[in-house]
């Protein structure tokens, strides 16, 4: 775990994490801008956004720009795990 996007993006974990989730709203950088930027360099890395302030607008951008799944606060650790394994299982080799 990391305590923003821009101490992830200088620990240089990018190129071996397998999925990524992130809150719209971080210190600093918010997820949907990291997305952005590890997209571009690691389109294959699954990202799972989550936000506690549900915005149709937002989760079709964050969709649109290549994230697997969006989820609402509150969830439950369950619902999370489906869908981290969910993503998981659809990295390229598993699928």
């Amino acid at each position: 775990m990391f305590a923003s996007a821009e101490e992830f993006l200088e620990s240089g974990q990018a190129g071996a994490a397998a999925c990524l989730i992130l809150d719209v709203r971080m210190p600093g950088m918010g997820g949907l801008e990291l997305q952005r930027r590890i997209k571009a360099d690691f389109p294959a890395l699954r990202v799972i956004i989550v936000t506690g302030h549900p915005d149709g607008e937002i989760r079709d951008r964050a969709l649109m720009e290549g994230a697997f799944y969006f989820l609402h606060k509150p969830f439950d650790g369950t619902e999370l795990l489906r869908v981290l394994t969910r993503a998981l299982n659809r990295l390229p080799g598993r699928e």
